[in-house]
C-alpha cells in the first residue's frame, strides 16, 4: 500500500484533531497508509525516517500551523528532492496575513512558502478542508497518471539515502 507522509506539529490539540478528522480519513478514501512519525516510529534515527518517508511516499501533507522549524525543514527537503508536486500544504487560518481571521500575535506563514497553494483551515469547519484537500489530491493524482501513461514508464521514486550518508558525503567536499 502506498503511503502518505504527514508533516505537522505533534501534541497540539488542533493539529491532532485535523490529523484524526481530516488527514486519516482522506488517506483511507484514497487507499493510502497515513504515516506521522509520532504514530509510526521504527526506533531508528528520526532524520533517516523522515528522508525515507519523503522519498518513498506517494503523497506528502505538510501542515504549517505553529511554524515548527522541523516542518519547514522537511518541506524544504521534499521540494529539493523534486517532490513538490506531491506536497500538499495546509495551515490554520489565523496564520494567513490575508485573512480577516489573521492574528498578528500568532504565527504566520513564512515568506518562502507563502506563494504556494496552501489550504487554510478553521477548527470549526474541518469538513471544508477535507473536501478541498481530497479534491486537490485526486486532481493531481489524475495528472500524474496521465504523465506516466504518455511516457510509457512507471514512475521512479528517488533513491533513498540515509541522513548520515548525506551528511558524510557533504563533509567530503
Amino acid at each position: 500500500m502506498e503511503t502518505c507522509f504527514i508533516i505537522s506539529a505533534f501534541g497540539d490539540t488542533n493539529c491532532d484533531k485535523v490529523y484524526e478528522e481530516v488527514y486519516v480519513p482522506i488517506c483511507a478514501s484514497l487507499n493510502l497508509k497515513p504515516v506521522r512519525l509520532d504514530k509510526v516510529n521504527d526506533g531508528s534515527l528520526v532524520m533517516n525516517q523522515i528522508i525515507t518517508n519523503i522519498n518513498d511516499s506517494e503523497i506528502i501533507i505538510a501542515d504549517l500551523t505553529l511554524a515548527r522549524p522541523n516542518c519547514y525543514f522537511e518541506i524544504g527537503y521534499a521540494m529539493g528532492a523534486k517532490r513538490e508536486s506531491r506536497v500538499f500544504l495546509t495551515c490554520r487560518e489565523d496564520h494567513n496575513s490575508a485573512s480577516p481571521n489573521y492574528k498578528a500575535e500568532a504565527h504566520r506563514i513564512h515568506f518562502d512558502v507563502s506563494g504556494y497553494d496552501i489550504n487554510f483551515w478553521e477548527i470549526d469547519d474541518l469538513k471544508k478542508l477535507h473536501e478541498q484537500l481530497e479534491e486537490k489530491i485526486k486532481a493531481r493524482r489524475t495528472s500524474w497518471t496521465k504523465i506516466d501513461a504518455t511516457q510509457h514508464t512507471t514512475p521512479k521514486k528517488p533513491h533513498s539515502k540515509r541522513f548520515d550518508q548525506i551528511a558524510n558525503s557533504a563533509n567530503k567536499d
